[in-house]
């Protein structure tokens, strides 16, 4: 079905050898840093719990706070900001990337 998917919107799907850690590297890395800063420093009650205790993890520390290898030690909030400041349009619409309304450009 995946496969599928991305065939019909022209996706190329990238896997590496099963056990193989190189082919996701920055995957790997990710639930390595997940694990070590995080998840197993407590026992969780319940799923629920760990759920939202990984939202909340990569929300207010990992996205918001910790910079990252790659790309280039940037915070990835403010890369991201960066990207879409560097590539939007020049007549904005009326709705920016947050869904919130706005002036368009002059």
């Amino acid at each position: 079905i995946l496969a599928r998917w991305a065939d019909e919107h022209d996706v190329r799907l990238s896997v590496g050898r099963t056990g193989s850690c190189h082919g996701n590297a920055v995957a790997e890395s990710f639930f390595g840093t997940l694990k070590n800063e995080m998840y197993s420093l407590r026992t969780w009650a319940t799923r629920e719990d760990a759920r939202n205790g990984v939202i909340d993890y990569i929300e207010r520390r990992y996205s918001r706070n910790r910079p990252h290898s790659t790309i280039g030690y940037q915070v990835p909030a403010k890369a991201m900001d960066a990207f879409f400041e560097r590539t939007k349009p020049a007549a904005e619409s009326a709705v920016d990337r947050h869904g919130c309304e706005g002036k368009m450009a002059a």
